[in-house]
């Protein structure tokens, strides 16, 4: 019997017989009802979990007149036990037990290698058979089981169920459409790889747990994609495949993101519980994209109307927050809302929030080797907070309208007291706002036309205000302010007349007015000032069709009207996507694209984002062209069984780009002119999963070549050669367990251009290789009798606390410490409550 709850055979049958699925005399009553019954003629109360025990069904039988009688009685029917914590509440614990299954194709009757499991709404996780046969543990007879596998219909059915199939179940293959085909957990659960497009999927209620985090964070997910990393060390100054943060498009629900994120990258400015999915365009964009010439990042929320009310609640070492899911009027009108903010400290900042102030200011005046005995701190204050709020609204079943709203603040600002007569003062603040909010409307003409609007309007805001000192008289009086306002305005077609062909046709505008201005108390310099105001007027259409069940193609065009300071310019972007079938189990894949960047921040040598001249945006007009990219991937993919291995080869080349010239150098020297140029990168991301009985390992390799032509042909100063990373995700239970460990290639050694004195350091062509290894452990704690749950997690990064060197600093230079480090041992605590 390949059917087994590893319990007697006598036993099972009459939990099925009760459960009714054999069928009684008459119709058995809900256990619910009995526990009703039973308190109001004890005088007892029973706590159970109603999601459990709804379904449980109990049929006509004799039942002794004693309470603990009837108690033991009904747990020698049903897999329930009682524990009686005083004489008038009693826990009612469901009693779980594996389960024992085979999983066939339902045309052939062969067996299939690896299915997909989802119970109940937890994370869906991957299976392997043993011996044939497929081993679910702790399941209650009435859990939902969700059952699935590439290239064939999903399957959902309860526990109790299982005994009318004899341990089989017949999945029946789905049509094949490659547009649609996902390759999931394709990393760990909830990140999925889409054939049809070639991106990465996320989705976020799934997602399991990756090394070095627990709470979600986006950036630190995104770094584990292949291709995608952040050479400083700071999460959120991502480069995907050669591109850096400004040059890759960031939209959470269709609203522009213009910064790293918190705390000058360290942290990820998105609560990752409200985000419902995300996609990941490395290889190129599809032909709706424009604006950026490097990979894409779509953050959405939900678009759905919440069916319960749900409430979550967080809180870790650095900050705080809450979640809240509600259905105002129904299934017609639903809320979403999210909040977080970072917490108080009195004393010493917690560890990771340490080391990421250790990794943000070294080489400043706020570094802990920098500061003499002398120096104080009289002020310091580090805070950041978000939120984001979605209204759904929906009218009928064919038409929807949404409103969706996001603001991240950021301040910053410390008093620095230096010298041994505390003469000299340092002051600065930083304030950063990134806000917006999105209007939709979406609707579905007929059954093969589809229609949908959008207006966005986002503002993103950086002021510095910087003073400085000494013995009482005023040295420097600044403030620094870069604005940049966004309206947006779209609309799109989708026309599908058959299953397996699609066009998208759409129309967008989009407006940009930057402001620059500086102004420089008692300087007899005016204030400087700089605006510019610009639009693009983009047209796009994309053709998708599915040729002999091998080939998906996609060709795309796109058309760009470029507007600024009198300069009106048309660009052509054409782009082409394919996939071709081998097997259901290999695929090969191929895109070109080419794409047009109008807005952006000054190319510089540096990793320094505490630089805050670093970080402001300009848009293109007759001094600064266009910048422009092209791209090129072909790639191969094959799933089957317990291995998945995935390669895909690129090529990018950006042109256009611009370095901002140094000066600092004696007085009345000019500031070197700004260069013009390209970069080029090359490369190949490799990964090879194994999936075993019991957890799954992966290991990945990038090979990439990043070359600029500015003033001379050199390697880019973020051109890590060669990244390997290998990680093992361990489940156990209810725990889970990621190990991570990844060896870089030192980045190539580039010396200030602009310095008082030689700096001496040990290398000539490139810095030492990076390594470090990171943990990650998670706890889900479900009480038996209760609708909340819990999760506690630990994640550590940088475990052995290694030194990796990162750069040579270009500014501010400490000629005892020349050098800049990663981030060093980094360790978090997050509780999360959900009701």
């Amino acid at each position: 019997m390949t059917y087994a709850f590893r319990r007697t055979a006598v036993c099972w049958l009459l939990v099925f017989w009760c459960f009714a699925f054999k069928g009684v005399a008459q119709s058995p009553g809900p256990i619910i009802e009995l526990f009703t019954s039973l308190e109001k003629t004890h005088g007892v109360v029973f706590s159970y979990n109603p999601r459990l025990l709804n379904a449980l069904r109990f049929g006509p039988i004799d039942l002794p007149d004693d309470l603990q009688g009837t108690l033991d009685r009904i747990s020698s029917i049903l897999p329930l036990r009682f524990d009686r914590t005083d004489e008038e509440n009693i826990l009612v614990i469901p009693v779980r037990n594996p389960v024992q299954f085979e999983v066939f194709d339902a045309a052939d009757n062969t067996p299939l290698e690896l299915i997909y499991i989802k119970v109940n709404n937890s994370t869906p996780r991957y299976l392997l058979p043993n011996n044939g046969a497929y081993l679910v543990d702790d399941l209650f007879i009435t859990d939902s089981l969700l059952i699935n596998s590439s290239f064939y219909q999903a399957k959902t059915l309860m526990v109790g169920q299982l005994d009318a199939t004899n341990g089989k179940i017949m999945l029946n293959p789905d049509t094949v459409n490659l547009e649609d085909v996902v390759i999931q957990s394709y990393l760990t659960s909830g990140v999925n790889s889409v054939l049809g497009d070639h991106r990465i999927e996320i989705n976020m209620s799934d997602l399991g747990l990756i090394a070095g985090e627990t709470d979600g964070d986006v950036y630190q997910v995104l770094q584990a994609i292949p291709g995608i990393q952040s050479p400083s060390g700071r999460p959120g100054n991502l480069n995907i495949r050669g591109s850096q943060f400004n040059q890759n498009l960031t939209l959470f629900d269709n609203i522009p993101i213009y910064h790293t994120g918190h705390f000058f990258g360290s942290f990820s400015p998105y609560n990752p519980a409200m985000v419902e999915t995300m996609n990941v365009y490395r290889a190129g964009q599809s032909a709706q994209w424009g604006g950026r010439i490097g990979g894409v990042i779509e953050m959405k929320t939900r678009e759905t109307v919440p069916e319960s009310v749900s409430v979550g609640a967080l809180v870790n070492t650095i900050y705080g927050g809450m979640e809240l899911e509600l259905p105002v009027i129904s299934d017609k009108l639903g809320a979403i809302f999210s909040a977080r903010h970072k917490l108080s400290f009195t004393d010493d900042l917690p560890p990771k929030l340490d080391a990421f102030y250790d990794l943000t200011f070294q080489g400043s005046a706020l570094s802990k080797d920098r500061m003499q005995p002398s120096d104080r701190l009289d002020e310091l204050n580090i805070g950041f907070t978000d939120w984001n709020a979605k209204l759904i609204y929906q009218l009928n079943p064919k038409n929807r309208i949404s409103l969706s709203a996001l603001n991240i603040q950021n301040d910053f600002d410390y008093v620095l007291v230096m010298g041994a007569d505390q003469g000299r003062i340092q002051q600065e603040d930083t304030q950063l706002e990134n806000w917006g909010v999105t209007g939709e409307w979406s609707s579905s003409l007929t059954d093969q036309i589809e229609l949908s609007a959008s207006f966005t309007s986002s503002s993103f805001l950086l002021r510095e205000l910087r003073k400085e000192s000494e013995g009482g008289v005023e040295q420097l009086d600044q403030t620094t302010t870069n604005e940049l306002d966004n309206q947006i305005a779209g609309v799109k077609v989708k026309y599908q007349p058959t299953a397996r062909v699609h066009v998208d046709l759409g129309y967008q505008y989009t407006s940009h007015d930057i402001l620059f201005t500086q102004t420089r108390e008692g300087s007899n310099r005016g204030p400087r000032r700089r605006e510019n105001e610009g639009s693009v007027q983009a047209v796009y259409l994309s053709f998708n069709q599915q040729v002999n069940n091998r080939i998906n193609a996609t060709l795309g065009f796109r058309a760009d009207f470029f507007t600024a300071r009198g300069n009106e310019q048309i660009f052509l972007q054409p782009r082409l996507s394919l996939t071709y079938l081998f097997s259901r189990y290999l695929y090969a894949k191929a895109s070109f694209n080419r794409s047009h960047q109008y807005i952006w921040q000054t190319f510089v040598n540096d990793f320094d984002d505490f630089r805050v001249d670093n970080q402001f945006w300009r848009l293109s007009d007759r001094d600064f062209p266009v910048q422009s990219a092209t791209n090129y991937m072909l790639g191969i993919l094959y799933d089957r069984g317990s291995w998945l291995i995935d390669a895909e080869f690129y090529s990018r080349t950006m042109d256009d780009l611009s370095r901002r010239g140094q000066g600092g150098g004696p007085p009345g020297t000019p500031p070197a002119p700004t260069a013009f140029g390209e970069v080029m990168v090359e490369g190949v991301d490799l990964m090879i999963k194994k999936r075993w009985i019991g957890f799954e390992s992966w290991i990945s390799y990038s090979l990439a070549f990043a070359k600029e032509n500015l003033t001379v042909e050199q390697d880019v100063f973020y051109d890590q050669r060669h990244v390997i990373n290998a990680k093992a995700l361990i489940p156990y239970g209810r725990w889970s367990f990621a190990i991570g460990w990844g060896l870089m290639s030192g980045l190539p050694v580039y010396l200030p251009e602009i310095s008082r004195e030689p700096i001496e350091i040990p290398y000539t062509d490139r810095f030492p290789s990076q390594h470090q290894l990171d943990l990650s452990a998670s706890y889900h704690y479900i009480p038996p009798s209760t609708k909340w749950n819990a999760i506690v997690g630990l994640s550590i990064l940088n475990v052995y606390d290694r030194e990796n060197v990162i750069n040579a600093f270009q500014n501010q230079i400490n000629f005892e410490q020349p050098l800049r480090r990663g981030l060093g041992f980094s360790p978090n605590l997050q509780l999360k409550i959900i009701f």
